[in-house]
């Protein structure tokens, strides 16, 4: 019987250790970088770590790792360069780009593929940090969430099922959408004149991606879902026409604001170019959202990641 590439290529113990270690250090890299510690260890820890582990487990191609490395190296750790990058790409709207994944599958906040990320946290019985305030779709958590379950499955008797919904995660919630983020941060930094460090860290951590999902046990085909094929470059949520009705909340389903007043309010915002997509969801269920923190993976190696 001809066996699978997976099969072939599966990793030991160790070398899911390793992944753990890579998954957790390319999220830190997408936490706003307000202190100039934490951006020094951007640009000095970050990158060695990153060749290190590209030199054990090819993690990257060359190319994908100089270009990162090339565009922290002129940016001085002691001034907000990087956090000025950093919020026009991602805080300052209206954003170019989102790191919320849900922007890109559902066209909006706490959409399907939100709460499909939610239920397999919730599965994993993972902690929280008062710190975190960005929704469980953030790129930084999703990644964080890969380096628990790597972790976890080299550690376990039985790493199968982990493993198994590691593959199913980055297929289904992280492949789809990256190439669209790497084009709307190189059109921004373009445009504004930045460096392009988020780009390039985006294209570096989607070729990780692709080379964990390539050695990763697959899922029996009817545990996955078919990911969107085709996502807009400018995802955006869809207007709310008014029809008079009451308005109900896009996660709980309960009515809490009238049509009227609520298209009136996401016109509005719209006419400036700014972002509507929170006014989907009721006060509680977005304060909910906003709660949501991040998971408590195995720690980073070293300090400058922290």
């Amino acid at each position: 019987m001809a066996m699978s590439q997976n099969h072939l290529l599966m990793p030991g113990p160790a070398a899911w250790t390793e992944w753990a270690e890579a998954c957790l250090c390319l999220g830190h890299g997408f936490l706003p970088p307000r202190h100039p510690r934490f951006r020094r260890g951007l640009r000095d820890d970050l990158t060695a770590d990153l060749r290190d582990l590209n030199r054990q487990m090819s993690l990257a191609s060359e190319g994908a790792l100089a270009r990162f490395e090339s565009a922290l190296r002129d940016l001085d750790p002691d001034s907000d360069a990087l956090l000025r990058t950093y919020s026009q790409l991602f805080l300052a709207p209206p954003t170019p780009a989102s790191l919320n994944a849900g922007m890109y599958l559902d066209g909006g906040i706490l959409g399907n593929s939100v709460l499909e990320m939610e239920e397999i946290y919730e599965r994993y019985a993972l902690a929280r940090d008062a710190e975190f305030r960005d929704l469980p779709d953030h790129l930084a958590l999703q990644l964080q969430f890969l380096g628990y379950l790597m972790a976890w499955s080299s550690e376990s008797d039985t790493p199968d099922e982990a493993l198994k919904d590691a593959h199913g995660f980055i297929r289904n919630h992280l492949l789809t959408w990256l190439p669209v983020l790497i084009r709307q941060c190189r059109c921004a930094e373009a445009r504004y004149a930045l460096p392009p460090v988020y780009s390039s860290l985006v294209a570096v951590t989607l070729e990780a991606l692709d080379s964990l999902h390539r050695v990763l046990p697959e899922p029996a085909a009817g545990d996955i879902e078919t990911p969107p094929r085709d996502i807009p470059d400018n995802p955006a949520p869809k207007p709310a026409a008014d029809s008079g009705d009451t308005a109900t909340c896009g996660r709980c389903s309960r009515p809490f604001m009238a049509g009227s007043e609520l298209a009136a309010m996401i016109t509005a915002l719209q006419s400036h170019g700014l972002d509507a997509s929170h006014l989907a969801v009721c006060a509680d269920c977005r304060t909910s959202a906003m709660g949501l923190q991040p998971l408590t993976p195995p720690r980073p190696k070293k300090p400058g990641r922290e």
